[in-house]
């Protein structure tokens, strides 16, 4: 019945709701009998409900947390006793919470998936297609944007920052230095790195640069900002669809033409991009504000002749662990505008027990940056390979069996090329070799990334990529670890997340190693299981260089047949006419920079790839 009703709610409110993941953390909530209770959010934007520091979850009415449970048929249920802290409970709290209905929820809670408006059309091979995507990501295509307030929240871009909503946003999203430099007022108030418009063209090489139109006039909405973000038990934000449907109801009477906005010339708005004055329950606000999201599905706001579907709520500000209000960056819009151009999730949207793709991709946690000393949200990280691709924004090169040396492989940002192994008896199963640069929007540390892809239509399409044990895009880390961080997590537990971030990449250097003891020394990959697809594919001699931002390594075995106890055994190298190339090289770096082709290696032909 609960699956029913989810269900039901869901379709009433869309048919596609995605969310940005929430910021890590607990947040401070006081309850009715003045106590304050440590709070974290769980699930994704159609079902889920926050715990406790101590993971017990809790159902929330009319702004107080209540100790919930799951009755035998998996009802999400209000035990109708006021949660606490643990160490302000009672005894008679303590003997509830005891019981097994109380134990595990967030792990056992069956969570309603979150679902794209329409299916994707299957492609040859599995990465995905933009083909019905609101927002075609190619060209110029205009974005409105319309300002929000209430009548108990109003923007505070001028109090904190010094700039009007208007030129504040207008700036945000489309202000066009590569790294900020040039409006030093603008990015040393905001801290980010550059426009929304300029990470994307960043992204696509030049092949897209979204406008996005800022409208001059803040829309008040008609009830507190409260109302619209209410949650219900385990259904977040209940009046989401009335707050489109006013802003719909506001545009018509402006007079604003919105065929503009339509560039297929379907009467329906490709995409509106909305701001809301105060903070977002994503990163940390009242439990009863909306949460930053991309909205689209059955449902439809008429406004005129047009129809608006597809919305991005993205909110202003949120506050810090001092209470200070904090602008959001632009990577709550990046995240959940490139929802809009056909992208999934790649976070586990139901619980965070699964690394997924983390700080490496702002679908995951990237969207918040990787560099903790920036306000979070201010320095996304770039587009992943396979993002690129998925987009139509860069190709790549597929890897057949043999040796290959690749020198100072740039970034794909830089100009550079990345790599794919295929299983040869599953095309949508394939590996992608790619470099990862300290570039404008790389921070957290360079090296070879290797990222695993097991493309599935089903679960691309319902979103639900890594909401499995069986991750779908996820890496495999240098350190062969995939560390996710704890809600609780200690300050030792922190600092081990962050280090076993650094060990995605490879190489990890003997330098690297020393500095942090939970690493060892990594400069290959080869694997040992032969049922491998990319078993005949082994990785050797990784190296990075910091300074010219590249990475270089082999891939395959080394033709010559040398192993590393004759490496150093010494060789002449003759092409097929028999004529001599090299006289008494070593065996193991015998055709090391010689082109592709044939040749004969102390008396044994060998072909280069």
């Amino acid at each position: 019945m609960r699956k029913i009703l989810l269900s039901i709610i869901a379709l009433c409110i869309s048919g596609a709701t995605f969310a940005s993941r929430p910021l890590k953390g607990f947040r401070t909530h006081v309850q009715s009998d003045g106590k304050t209770i440590n709070i974290q959010p769980t699930g994704n934007s159609i079902s889920g409900f926050y715990v406790t520091n101590d993971d017990f979850a809790l159902y929330s009415v009319d702004g107080d947390f209540f100790y919930a449970y799951l009755d035998a048929e998996g009802n999400f249920k209000n035990s109708g006793i006021l949660a606490h802290n643990k160490e302000e409970r009672t005894e008679a709290e303590n003997e509830l919470l005891k019981g097994s209905e109380y134990q595990n929820v967030s792990s056992r809670f069956e969570y309603e998936p979150e679902t794209y408006r329409l299916p994707q059309s299957k492609a040859t091979r599995g990465i995905g297609s933009t083909d019905l995507a609101t927002i075609k990501c190619t060209g110029s295509p205009k974005v409105l944007v319309v300002l929000v307030d209430f009548s108990d929240v109003q923007f505070c871009t001028e109090e904190v920052a010094g700039i009007d909503s208007y030129t504040y946003y207008n700036t945000m999203l489309n202000f066009t230095d590569p790294a900020g430099n040039a409006d030093s007022t603008y990015f040393k108030k905001t801290y980010n790195t550059g426009s929304v418009q300029q990470y994307f063209i960043d992204q696509s090489g030049g092949k897209f640069k979204p406008v996005f139109d800022v409208y001059s006039k803040i829309y008040r909405a008609n009830n507190p900002a409260t109302y619209y973000g209410k949650n219900y038990g385990d259904t977040p934000d209940k009046y989401l669809i009335t707050l489109r449907s006013e802003v719909a109801a506001f545009l018509k009477n402006e007079g604003v033409d919105l065929s503009q906005y339509d560039a297929d010339k379907d009467g329906v708005v490709d995409c509106l991009l909305t701001y809301l004055a105060g903070p977002s329950e994503t990163t940390g606000g009242s439990s009863d504000y909306l949460k930053n999201k991309c909205v689209s599905g059955n449902s439809y706001s008429t406004c005129g002749v047009y129809k608006i579907n597809t919305t991005i709520f993205a909110n202003e500000m949120y506050y810090d662990s001092n209470k200070r209000k904090i602008i959001e960056g632009i990577g709550t819009t990046c995240h959940e505008f490139s929802h809009a151009l056909g992208l999934p999730d790649f976070y586990y949207c139901d619980n965070t027990i699964y690394f997924g793709l983390d700080y490496w991709s702002v679908m995951d946690y990237g969207l918040y940056g990787a560099n903790s000393s920036k306000i979070p949200g201010s320095f996304p990280v770039g587009y992943t390979a396979y993002e690129k691709e998925f987009m139509g924004w860069t190709t790549i090169e597929e890897l057949t069996e043999g040796y290959r040396e690749f020198k100072n492989l740039k970034s794909v940002a830089a100009g550079g090329k990345a790599y794919r192994v295929t299983n040869p008896a599953n095309t949508n199963e394939y590996l992608i070799l790619e470099s990862r640069q300290n570039d404008n929007w790389y921070l957290l540390r360079s090296g070879l990334q290797i990222m695993k892809v097991k493309y599935d239509y089903d679960k691309w399409t319902k979103n639900r990529v890594n909401s499995y044990a069986d991750q779908l895009c996820t890496l495999i880390p240098a350190d062969g670890e995939l560390t996710i961080p704890k809600s609780n997590s200690t300050e030792d537990e922190d600092a081990y997340y962050k280090i076993s971030l650094i060990g995605d990449l490879f190489p990890i250097e003997e330098s690297l190693a020393n500095k942090y003891k939970q690493l060892s020394t990594v400069t290959e990959f080869v694997p040992t299981d032969e049922s491998l697809f990319y078993y005949k594919f082994p990785i050797r001699n990784i190296t990075r260089d910091k300074t010219a931002m590249t990475v270089s390594f082999t891939i395959g075995n080394n033709p010559t047949g040398v192993d590393a106890a004759n490496a150093a055994a010494l060789v002449d190298v003759y092409d097929v006419n028999g004529i001599r190339l090299r006289k008494d090289v070593e065996a193991g770096t015998a055709i090391d920079n010689l082109p592709e082709g044939i040749y004969i290696v102390g008396g044994k032909k060998v072909i280069k790839r």
